[in-house]
């Protein structure tokens, strides 16, 4: 399950966000759109798989939020940057977690 939110009253399209004003320094220059995102997910292994197929550490059930933040400068340019924590549950790895942040910046033509 996964929703977004632009921040900034752009439409949200599969052609992408179009920012109402592009970023530009200076008096006149404006500073793009944002958009806020949020992910959940769960993955789920069946605990009668074999022993064979399991690696030396592993999880029966994963569940994993997410939230975000995108920065879109104009029609092609953006900044991204993304938190998940990840429950690991079952198996040896049983009550652990992952923390995971990432930032990237994507061109698109």
């Amino acid at each position: 399950m996964a929703g977004s939110w632009l921040l900034t009253g752009e439409d949200a399209s599969f052609r992408g966000v179009k920012p109402y004003s592009r970023f530009q320094s200076g008096p006149d220059g404006g500073w793009g759109a944002f958009e806020l995102v949020a992910r959940y997910q769960e993955n789920q292994i069946d605990d009668s798989l074999p022993a064979a197929f399991r690696p030396a550490s592993f999880a029966l059930r994963a569940q994993g939020a997410a939230i975000g933040l995108n920065w879109y400068l104009n029609e092609s340019s953006k900044f991204a940057v993304n938190y998940e924590r990840t429950r690991l549950s079952g198996g040896t790895l049983d009550g652990k977690s992952e923390n995971f942040l990432v930032a990237r910046y994507q061109l698109s033509f």
